[in-house]
């Protein structure tokens, strides 16, 4: 697969992985089409009673699978899901709610952008950890961090979440990047310096 750094769920492994929803640079329906592949794959899993401890599945807006992960709210108290999507060559994470109709927000060159079709993090809550971090971001080495989306150089983003504006949203912490979680909202990327880290226990 070209997009996809495809982690093993069981154990670690070598594998390296404003609304532009009518303005898709070249690249999106190929990484869509990859992630409906993918999604194949998870289904599969599950017809054979395995457990992953965390997946990434092709939805769109409104249709969030009960298997997604909370991880976060709104100020007003809904639960919100940490999701991905392909945009100028890099695979950026944000955040989304059930019934929102604009679907995934996310951040990139300081703005907020929204994609109504995308991936959302499922799997196994108890399986996973939040750790604290503050800048950059410093995982243990004995934690498998979760390698969630990558910037177009191919380096890394973890799935984080930060405190914002009375609630608790879902965005992405770039390796080695000291600016913290940054989270597409109200038009901006925020940039949050204290924030978690989501690991495998």
């Amino acid at each position: 697969m070209l997009f996809h750094h495809k982690q093993s769920y069981f154990i670690p492994s070598d594998y390296k992985p404003h609304s532009r929803t009518h303005d898709r640079v070249a690249g999106f329906d190929d990484w869509l089409a990859e992630t409906r592949e993918y999604g194949r794959d998870y289904e599969a899993m599950l017809q054979q009673g395995q457990s992953p401890v965390f997946y990434w599945v092709a939805t769109s807006s409104r249709a969030i699978p009960p298997s997604a992960i909370p991880v976060g709210r709104t100020a007003d108290g809904r639960p919100l899901y940490c999701g991905r999507t392909f945009h100028e060559t890099g695979v950026h994470l944000g955040w989304v709610t059930a019934d929102a109709p604009e679907g995934l927000h996310y951040s990139y060159a300081e703005r907020e952008f929204f994609e109504t079709e995308f991936e959302v993090l499922v799997g196994d809550l108890s399986r996973l950890l939040w750790i604290e971090q503050s800048g950059a971001a410093k995982i243990p080495i004995q934690q498998f961090q979760i390698e969630g989306g990558s910037e177009a150089n191919g380096t890394a983003q973890y799935v984080a979440i930060a405190e914002h504006a009375g609630g608790v949203y879902a965005g992405k912490a770039i390796a080695g990047d000291s600016k913290g979680c940054l989270i597409g909202f109200d038009t901006k990327e925020v940039a949050v310096a204290k924030y978690r880290v989501l690991v495998r226990k």
